[in-house]
């Protein structure tokens, strides 16, 4: 393109434009000012968990390195009811910065990760605006799924310090709320939950670290950590 040419198409879209500041309303030439500089949105939702990979972050100790810390120690409690395994321990959290997984290892999370662990578990209970599911047992969201039969992940929180003997009535001591059907990709809900159709955003990542916390766990497992993990548990099950 000559440089002759170039300066008259450069003068006509200058010349369209002063035509349509005089013409349009001035909120409407700013959008179309806007929309021909600034990037496409980005998805939030593709963002990366800073969760993930937190296991093979943290370091493992030795099965023998797990005494069970006070119950006042226990800062978060995921456990799984499903088809195969109806009072699994997913995982327990404590607030020394270890955490008992599902197949009974033992680790001491990285502080970063604990910090941000301890936050989420926060914001999915008592600490967060999450609406309550209507009509639900245990405070459950629904994931919409074809078939029913679908794991439920239970997460609990202390509302207070934990005593050193649990309640009868584990409600006294926890705050709970679940999801049925945590599904990497599927998010859409059985039945809204306040203004959400899909899971909110917390809990589908509390679901991400529970699979993580589970790996391992449909192979050999240590029997003896987890035992001594629910006898300080308590009534959740």
């Amino acid at each position: 393109m000559t440089p002759l040419r170039s300066f008259f198409l450069c003068s006509l879209v200058a010349a369209c434009f002063i035509a349509l500041y005089h013409i349009l309303p001035l909120n409407i030439v700013q959008r179309l000012s806007s929309s021909m500089t600034s990037q496409p949105p980005q998805d939030s939702s593709s963002s990366k968990s800073k969760l993930a990979g937190f296991i093979s972050r943290a370091e493992l100790l030795p099965p023998s390195a797990f005494t069970p810390p006070p119950r006042t120690d226990i800062a978060l409690i995921a456990l799984l009811n499903g088809p195969v395994e109806y009072t699994g321990i997913s995982l327990v959290l404590f607030t020394d910065h270890t955490l008992l997984s599902a197949s009974g290892a033992y680790y001491k999370l990285a502080p970063t990760d604990y910090i941000a662990l301890h936050a989420l578990a926060q914001d999915i209970t008592h600490r967060g605006t999450l609406p309550v599911p209507a009509d639900s047992f245990r405070n459950t969201w629904r994931v919409k799924h074809e078939r029913t039969g679908r794991p439920i992940d239970r997460f609990l929180v202390p509302k207070t310090a934990l005593g050193a003997v649990p309640k009868e009535e584990y409600e006294s001591e926890f705050y709970e709320v679940g999801i049925y059907g945590w599904d990497r990709e599927r998010k859409v809900l059985e039945t809204p939950v306040g203004q959400y159709t899909e899971l909110a955003p917390p809990l589908h990542e509390m679901g991400a670290v529970v699979t993580e916390a589970r790996v391992g766990a449909d192979g050999p497992r240590n029997e003896e950590s987890l035992k001594k993990a629910r006898d300080i548990l308590g009534n959740v099950f």
